[in-house]
């Protein structure tokens, strides 16, 4: 596995690939993974039995100007050279990053590669190389890769729209199933809140525009007009969190607003929540989406992305159109007031998720393609 950050760093990206690499390793599959020094973490250490590699320290993609992407990509050519022989596959998480130069040493070592487009629209992966230097040569490298594969149909229309159709595959992100799940009381403990609450709709995700939380406060003004006891929990930090924090403040909802900034136990909070919202204004296909929805919890999200695979409207969950704050602040009204709606709509998307995107399922699904690629019954060690 080559990706550009992974564990203890939490994203979506870091996420399915430490999931993927379990799973695969209680498939028989051995497994590796290269990726950047994070501060305090160890250059070489084994992981849930995952080796790991951290070969140069990570470089935010604002100063990732073309000669310091290329000189990170030929150090880590150099270095899959050097390891030629003890992996059959590449596989890349994100087309960006790493994924040049891992494109090219499965070319020179004759290894078969896959790369994962995780992002669409206009903060996705093709967006990225379209605003670069010469991101043109790197889109058209990552033609080269044996396999692109796709998280959305979103994702898979756009790369088709680039030129990119014949060897692309949609496989979904995936989610560990958690059986026997307890839910607690929902009220959070006073001192966090001020006040007790009833109602608990929470949000989790990177504070950055892409994400639209800044469209979920606009909704939450009129939410609590009509649901006075509710509170709105929003678990992630970024860019936008000052931001957001003073749009709460100044329009008086700080007593009914919690940020919690980033958390490593996201499911403590999923577990005292009684909707969960996702207003992004694009979506690959989002790991909290799923871990919602794998805790029963009826989902609000907006109609774009990978939600549309996840969500039908009042079947699954429900849907608004991006930016529209007041169709967003009617579908939380409703769950809120309407229990038995609510209930039947999360135990439909429990079930859909534990049914089509367990990580069980997705693992088999890149072993199958692994094994189809290779041309053989068995996979020795992915890398």
């Amino acid at each position: 596995m080559v990706i550009n950050r992974y564990y203890p760093y939490i994203g979506g990206n870091e996420i399915q690939c430490k999931l993927l690499s379990e799973e695969l390793m209680s498939l028989g599959v051995r497994v590796s993974v290269i990726t950047s020094w994070l501060r305090g973490t160890r250059l070489c250490e084994d992981m849930n039995g995952i080796r790991i590699y951290r070969i140069l320290p990570h470089a935010s993609s604002k100063i990732m100007l073309w000669p310091v992407g290329f000189l990170r990509n030929a150090i880590l050519l150099a270095f899959m050279l050097v390891r030629g022989e003890t992996y059959d596959v590449i596989h890349v998480h994100q087309a960006i990053g790493y994924a040049l130069g891992a494109v090219i040493a499965a070319k020179l070592l004759h290894k078969k590669s896959l790369v994962k487009v995780s992002g669409g629209g206009s903060s996705g992966n093709m967006a990225f190389w379209q605003t670069r230097y010469m991101g043109f040569l790197a889109i058209r490298l990552l033609k080269k890769a044996d396999v692109i594969v796709s998280v959305s149909d979103e994702i898979t229309r756009e790369l088709s729209s680039k030129g990119i159709k014949n060897n692309v595959i949609t496989i979904y992100n995936g989610v560990r199933i958690r059986e026997g799940k307890k839910f607690k009381k929902n009220f959070y403990d006073m001192n966090e809140v001020g006040v007790r609450h009833q109602n608990i709709a929470t949000y989790v995700g990177r504070l950055s525009e892409e994400k639209g939380v800044d469209i979920l406060l606009k909704a939450w003004q009129d939410v609590i007009k009509h649901v006075p006891q509710a509170l709105l929990v929003i678990v992630g930090d970024g860019p936008q969190r000052i931001m957001l924090q003073q749009l709460a403040d100044a329009s008086g909802m700080m007593e009914t607003v919690l940020f919690t900034g980033e958390q490593s136990d996201v499911a403590a909070y999923l577990q005292r929540s009684d909707i969960f919202v996702l207003p992004s204004r694009g979506e690959g296909m989002s790991n909290a989406l799923l871990e919602a929805m794998s805790y029963g919890l009826p989902c609000i999200v907006s109609a774009t992305g990978g939600n549309l695979k996840l969500i039908r409207h009042n079947e699954t969950g429900m849907t608004f159109d991006s930016e529209d704050h007041q169709s967003l602040a009617r579908c939380m009204i409703e769950l809120f007031q309407k229990e038995d709606i609510a209930h039947s709509i999360g135990s439909r998307a429990e079930d859909l998720v534990k049914n089509e995107f367990s990580i069980g399922i997705i693992a088999n699904q890149y072993l199958r393609l692994y094994r189809s690629l290779l041309k053989s019954r068995a996979i020795q060690i992915i890398l």
